[in-house]
């Protein structure tokens, strides 16, 4: 382009020079050379500014080509990345949906323990509740025989209270029925057989009271007469 003013100039210049010159006909030869320069001077201007239009254009578009291939570049790369990452997320995903479907039978089988354990809770319940009554029967009872068993030492202590007096008296009347053998004398036969009547009537009588408290009826004891 440089070069191109440059011969413009000097034919310019040139053309200048010739239109001065005192000949009429090579001033009409200069003024068409003049002219003819002044056209072919545009037309390489035009020619010119075309030509590093061009050439602008041209390096403009290797500039945007090799802009584009970075671009692709840092594009393939970034692609790279994120379908490493989208795959590492997959990866994850797997896991993560595995340990959750772990999670879900554990928990499954928690509830089923939890669900046994509940029913054998309330068998447990109810089975202590039955034995809880049981118990409570068992001590009503326990309690009516320990009653009864009471009832049964206080008859047994009376009872051997009376055996014992029984026994005395026994002796007593073993002791008087020898008496009342060699006796001649009415007095002293008389005497003696009072006092075992009379030791037979408070044997009765003791007799009727150790019934009375074992708890036979008026109807089943045996009739004690009055005493004289």
């Amino acid at each position: 382009m440089d070069i191109a003013i440059i011969a413009a100039f000097s034919f310019i210049t040139l053309c200048i020079a010739v239109w001065f010159l005192p000949e009429p006909n090579l001033s009409g030869i200069a003024a068409l050379i003049i002219g003819v320069g002044w056209s072919i001077t545009f037309i390489l201007w035009g020619v010119i500014a075309l030509q590093q239009e061009q050439l602008d254009e041209q390096q403009g578009t290797k500039l945007t080509a090799g802009r584009i291939e970075e671009y692709a570049a840092e594009y393939q790369t970034l692609a790279r990345q994120t379908f490493d990452l989208n795959k590492e997320m997959l990866v994850l995903q797997k896991e993560m949906l595995s340990q959750n479907k772990e999670m879900l039978v554990l928990q499954k089988q928690m509830f089923d323990i939890q669900k046994a354990t509940h029913a054998q809770n309330k068998e447990m319940l109810v089975s202590q509740k039955e034995m809880l009554s049981q118990n409570k029967d068992m001590l009503e009872k326990n309690k009516e025989m320990l009653g009864l068993q009471k009832q049964m030492f206080d008859i047994q202590k009376a009872t051997y209270a009376h055996n014992k007096e029984m026994l005395t008296q026994n002796k007593e009347m073993v002791a008087l029925q020898r008496r009342l053998v060699p006796a001649t004398e009415m007095g002293a036969t008389r005497g003696t057989q009072e006092r075992i009547a009379t030791i037979l009537h408070i044997q009765a009588g003791q007799m009727d009271v150790a019934l009375k408290k074992m708890g036979v009826d008026d109807a089943k004891r045996p009739w004690v007469p009055p005493r004289r």
